[in-house]
């Protein structure tokens, strides 16, 4: 399930974060997925940190791409054309019953 953690109102996008597990970049025909490590609100940006590789690294969006973002096939796309989307995964556990 994919959780649009920067929330929709038709296609204005507001920076209320919740929680992801999993981010996805797709960054012009390079795809990754990596363990969300924080999602901070700042004054003027949001600050996603991950982990790859067992390396931590980090993904700044600031106010100004979010101004400019749209929502399509439930991904956050920052400009038209500009080939970057973000998508924010939350897991699940459940309980098997026997």
């Amino acid at each position: 399930m994919v959780i649009t953690t920067l929330t929709t109102r038709g296609q204005k996008i507001s920076n209320q974060i919740v929680c992801a597990d999993v981010i996805e970049i797709t960054q012009g025909p390079f795809t990754f997925t990596a363990l969300t490590e924080s999602i901070l609100t700042e004054e003027d940006k949001i600050v996603i940190r991950y982990e790859v590789d067992g390396e931590y690294c980090s993904h700044e969006i600031s106010n100004d791409m979010l101004n400019n973002a749209h929502v399509e096939d439930g991904q956050i796309v920052f400009a038209y054309g500009s080939q970057l989307s973000i998508s924010l995964y939350k897991l699940t556990a459940t309980n098997a019953v026997e």
